[in-house]
């Protein structure tokens, strides 16, 4: 399988007030705690975070899989995505560059490897998961996107947005969002936050700032809160969720994998019908 390499630009520090919160997010104590309050709270916040809700034994191996990727040439996923520090060591978009020893603490991103990869694949397949996003998205769904995301100490910010600007599906669709940890996800190391009940206010104008993003401007005058999170633990989310996640200020890798799941009832949409609502900035934007 041929993997496209992708070197991310250098984007400029974050202000921290972006991400000063006025609290963290609630909770609910594993997958039977999912009932009508639960359902309710995440329809009123946008999300919902499940504690204890991935085994300790799936979590290891979804974390050695992706971190013999990071190391790998080979990582057999359509896209790998590197930190912009990787331009330094490379003249050509070819992972084959950059130095072995430095792969692990320059790897962002990976995109498109649940075919190849059992162990995510195992997560992604999750059968209360599953169960959970089908009750939220009210049909059967199918995983639209699969994502590891991984800041590296010093890792770079991803600015707030919301993920339906990336997507050219129907504004009316139903995408849940789920993001598990695979490490602790802590406000130093570069936890998700989120605008609570953000989502309601629908589609936001995004730009090309530091990537295609919410305006700073706006977002400080919102409410904000931390989702940390334990290794294991799950926040599902909706794809209008306003969210972003600081920079890593540790000398730890924070590791996640984030699956959308959509409707198979989906009407797709084009890039016009797109930019007209989120912004005509965001041409061949990846979430």
């Amino acid at each position: 399988m041929d993997t496209k390499a992708i070197f991310e630009s250098r984007i400029e520090p974050h202000a921290p007030e972006l991400y000063a919160v006025e609290g963290e997010a609630e909770s609910i104590s594993g997958w039977d705690a999912f009932d009508d309050d639960a359902r309710e709270s995440y329809e009123r916040s946008g999300f919902l975070v499940i504690r204890d809700a991935i085994s300790n034994e799936d979590v290891a191996a979804a974390r050695s899989e992706l971190e013999t990727m990071a190391e790998s040439l080979e990582p057999t996923c359509a896209e790998i995505h590197f930190e912009g520090a990787a331009r330094e060591h490379v003249h050509e978009t070819d992972p084959r560059e950059v130095p072995s020893e430095l792969r692990k603490s320059l790897v962002r991103k990976f995109m498109g490897f649940v075919e190849n990869h059992p162990p995510l694949a195992k997560i992604a397949q999750h059968e209360r998961l599953r169960a959970t996003v089908e009750s939220l998205a009210e049909e059967s769904t199918f995983v639209f996107q699969d994502m590891a995301m991984i800041k590296p100490p010093g890792g770079r910010e991803k600015p707030w947005h919301q993920d339906h600007a990336y997507f050219n599906l129907a504004l009316e669709t139903r995408v849940v969002a789920a993001w598990i940890a695979l490490s602790e996800a802590t406000i130093a190391n570069g936890c998700m936050h989120v605008i609570p009940g953000g989502h309601r206010d629908g589609p936001r104008v995004h730009f090309a700032e530091r990537d295609f993003q919410l305006c700073d401007r706006d977002v400080v005058r919102e409410r904000r809160l931390a989702a940390t999170m334990r290794s294991g633990d799950v926040l599902l989310f909706d794809a209008k969720l306003p969210h972003g996640t600081p920079t890593n200020r540790t000398n730890d890798w924070r590791w996640a994998l984030q699956f959308h799941y959509v409707p198979k009832s989906v009407i797709e949409t084009d890039d016009a019908a797109r930019l007209a609502v989120f912004g005509s900035e965001g041409h061949g934007v990846s979430c």
